[in-house]
């Protein structure tokens, strides 16, 4: 019985965490442009002009 109470609450802890884990990586997709096409160009592009302007 106590073994099937660890499993259970050592579950629950495992499925907060992911829930937690995936707000913030939905949280920061929005950061960084959503409506950019390719998000990985923006940040490339951002950087790009960062060096330019030193």
């Amino acid at each position: 019985m106590a073994n099937i109470i660890a499993i259970i609450i050592f579950s629950s802890l495992a499925i907060v965490v992911v829930l937690i884990l995936y707000r913030k990586n939905k949280k920061d997709e929005k950061l960084i442009n959503p409506n950019a096409d390719d998000a990985v160009t923006d940040v490339m592009m951002d950087q790009h002009r960062r060096k330019d302007k030193i």
